[in-house]
């Protein structure tokens, strides 16, 4: 929850805490009470379900168990449009904050938005006015209820024991002065449930002294690198110890890769630093065009129903690479994102794990940010036949769905080929161009010949994409990848 306070000794811990230093937790939570919440109505369908036919000596009507997709509304069909309807309806931005009024309120909520779902399939799967749809509305009302009701304590319990069993995905560190900037660290710390502090960035020309506790993770010069090297979500400067200079291009960096960037004052403004330290914005938050909404709602839908209907493929694919190869089932790298952030990039294995790309780097057929091989040695046999089809891409759904990757974009390059900023030395109007955008899972360069293409025509092809991007171009490469997967030209 936001402290609203203007000092920190208002606010728990004396640190006023905003939003964007509780990403990490409030990601975990949201999908903890995503999950919880798909769980609570297929229990509370299964309940409803052998309820009704436990009632079958006292009801009009006898209903057989085995016939249930005939008189109840399908459960894929209930949770396929109830994850429509949440994204629509916003349930998962409500405060992380454990009250139990809150609670039951957001369950209610909740409840009234699954009955209107689950009245919507049975509209479209049977006969609304029908005595056994009303039996079934009838009981499946309280139970989805009280369901909901426990999903919500639950996601509290489950994201907790998550936020301190994972390690933390976005971290903060304080830019200035050695002595001021490892106090506001400490101050940090000592709150872990609520903010990760990993360190502090110096200014040029600051001396280091040697013995502190708190680690230095850099200097301005080289912050980008240092941002996704620590995986750094925000960047607290501490008050007049930065020249501006400096804090101009600090402020240019955080703003290209998405940083979110704060003063951090000491309220009471004395030598020993008193017991107060405020943070507040350094600049606010600017309004997205509605095309970008349009983009990120149309990714979320088509993501999130493409991870229905295909998981009986996910499964089949995932049996056939354990039985091919030794080794995990995904492939996890780390590739460069929107504004040069790193993200871990996923994708099915199609390889070995005992081979890495410097045994075969001189056999490499194309130029500039892209390694290919059209007969790699390093391939699995049922890799190939997932790179043919581009069935290995299936898991960047999830990272369309976190927000890393969108439908349609740029392809994510490597973060090995580029800079440790993120950005390409040798190309660099491509790559800043390019850093403004999500990398996607298809684009024009996946229609246009895919791996056939050289280097410089992905450069063009991305130049092209960005520059004249529009929701119309994109609906068209999407209608038109389908066509070229299953063909398979231009895949290895």
């Amino acid at each position: 929850m936001l402290c609203r306070s203007r000092r920190a000794a208002d606010c728990p811990g004396g640190v006023r805490t905003r939003g964007s230093l509780m990403i990490s937790r409030r990601n975990i939570y949201q999908l903890s009470q995503f999950a919880c919440d798909l769980v609570a109505l297929a229990i509370a369908w299964y309940v409803t379900v052998l309820s009704r036919v436990a009632l079958n000596p006292i009801a009009r009507a006898n209903l057989a168990l085995e016939n249930a997709g005939r008189w109840a509304p399908p459960l894929d069909s209930v949770l396929l449009v109830w994850i429509g309807a949440a994204i629509f309806l916003r349930v998962y931005s409500a405060p992380i904050r454990m009250e139990v009024w809150t609670s039951v309120r957001r369950a209610a909520e909740t409840t009234v938005a699954v009955l209107l779902v689950t009245a919507s399939v049975m509209y479209f799967a049977s006969d609304l006015a029908s005595d056994k749809s009303r039996s079934f509305m009838l009981i499946f009302s309280p139970l989805s209820f009280a369901m909901l009701t426990v999903s919500r304590f639950s996601a509290h319990a489950l994201s907790h024991r998550l936020a301190r069993k994972l390690p933390p995905g976005q971290g903060v560190a304080v830019l200035g002065r050695q002595t001021a900037a490892a106090e506001i660290v400490r101050r940090l710390r000592s709150r872990p449930d609520a903010i990760y502090a990993r360190g502090i960035i110096l200014p040029e020309g600051d001396n280091f002294t040697p013995g502190s506790d708190v680690p230095v993770l850099g200097a301005t010069a080289d912050l980008a690198a240092t941002i996704n090297r620590e995986r750094l979500g925000q960047i607290l400067v501490a008050a007049n110890a930065i020249p501006p200079d400096e804090l101009e291009a600090a402020f240019e960096v955080c703003t290209r890769m998405g940083v979110a960037m704060s003063w951090a004052l000491f309220a009471s403004g004395s030598a020993g630093y008193g017991d107060d330290v405020e943070i507040v914005d350094f600049r606010g938050t600017a309004l997205k065009p509605w095309q970008e909404h349009v983009k990120r709602g149309l990714d979320i839908a088509i993501a999130a129903s493409a991870l229905v209907v295909l998981s009986p493929l996910f499964l089949l694919i995932a049996i056939a690479i354990k039985f091919d190869s030794r080794g995990p089932l995904l492939y996890c790298s780390p590739r460069v994102g929107k504004g040069g952030r790193y993200f871990t990039f996923l994708k099915f294995r199609s390889m070995y794990t005992d081979t890495g790309r410097s045994a075969v780097a001189r056999s490499n057929e194309k130029d500039g940010h892209i390694f290919k091989i059209r007969n790699d040695p390093r391939i699995t046999r049922v890799g190939r036949v997932l790179r043919r089809y581009s069935l290995d891409e299936l898991p960047q759904l999830t990272n369309v769905l976190r927000g890393d990757m969108s439908l349609v974009g740029p392809r994510p390059l490597p973060a090995e080929d580029l800079g440790p900023d993120g950005m390409s030395p040798r190309f660099v109007i491509w790559s800043k161009e390019r850093s403004g955008r999500r990398p996607g899972i298809t684009g024009l360069w996946q229609i246009r010949g895919r791996s056939r293409l050289q280097f410089e025509d992905m450069v063009r092809c991305d130049q092209e994409y960005i520059r004249n991007w529009s929701l119309g171009l994109d609906l068209i490469i999407l209608a038109k990848t389908p066509l070229f997967v299953l063909n398979g030209d231009g895949a290895f």
